[in-house]
C-alpha cells in the first residue's frame, strides 16, 4: 500500500474528491498523516519494522545509535550477548540510552544490538518520492480514519463525525497492536 493509497482513502472517508483535492487540504491531510504515522510506529515493537541483531563492538561499555546517518538505530529492542536468532543460550544485558548512545551496564567487548529502525520521517519528501512511499498495511486504516477526522473537525457541521473516525482509528491501531505476535526471545527482554 503506498502513501497515495491512504491519502485518497482519507479524502475519501472525509467526503472529497479524492483526485481534486484542494491543495490546502492535501497539505493538512498529509501533516496529519505524518504525525500520526510516526505515533503509530512508536506506539510498539513491530516486528517487520525490527532490524535483526546487529553485531556491534562496545568501548568503555558504549556504543553509538549513529543518530542522523542512513544506519541510524531506533528504539533499542534488546542487547544480547548472543545472537537470540542463532541460539536459545543468549542472555538479555540491562542498557541504558543516554545522548544518542548505548550504555551497556554488563562489561562486554561486543553485544547484539536488535532495534526498530527510526519511523519514516514524510514531511521531508518531495511529492514523487512520497507518492512511492511503501505504507505498512497494518498501518493503512488508522491512519486514513485519523486524518480524515482531523479534517473533518475542522469544520463545525462535522466535527461529531470527525471525532468518531478519530476513536476508530485509535482502535483500529489498537486493534493491530495487539495481533501482533511478539518473538519468544522478546519476552525474554522483557521480563
Amino acid at each position: 500500500m503506498t502513501y497515495d493509497d491512504v491519502l485518497y482513502h482519507a479524502a475519501e472517508l472525509a467526503g472529497r474528491t479524492r483526485d481534486k483535492l484542494p491543495l490546502g487540504e492535501a497539505a493538512m491531510l498529509r501533516a496529519f498523516l505524518a504525525v500520526y504515522y510516526r505515533q503509530a510506529w512508536r506506539r510498539a515493537w513491530w516486528p517487520e519494522s525490527v532490524v535483526d541483531p546487529e553485531k556491534v563492538t562496545v568501548t568503555n561499555r558504549r556504543f553509538t545509535k549513529r543518530e542522523g546517518t542512513a544506519t541510524e538505530m531506533g528504539d533499542i529492542v534488546g542487547v544480547y550477548d548472543r545472537d537470540p536468532l542463532a541460539t536459545t543460550l543468549f542472555t538479555p544485558l540491562p542498557f541504558e540510552e543516554r545522548n544518542g548512545e548505548v550504555l551497556v551496564l554488563d562489561p562486554a567487548a561486543e553485544v547484539y544490538v536488535e532495534y526498530q529502525a527510526p519511523a519514516p520521517e514524510l514531511l521531508g519528501l518531495t511529492a514523487a518520492a512520497l507518492s512511492a512511499t511503501v505504507i505498512p498495511r497494518r498501518f493503512a486504516a488508522a491512519l486514513a480514519l485519523n486524518a480524515a477526522g482531523h479534517l473533518l473537525q475542522a469544520d463545525l457541521t462535522t466535527a461529531a463525525q470527525g471525532q468518531s473516525y478519530l476513536r476508530m482509528a485509535d482502535d483500529a491501531l489498537a486493534e493491530e497492536q495487539n495481533s501482533v505476535v511478539t518473538p519468544e526471545h522478546w519476552i525474554r527482554v522483557r521480563s
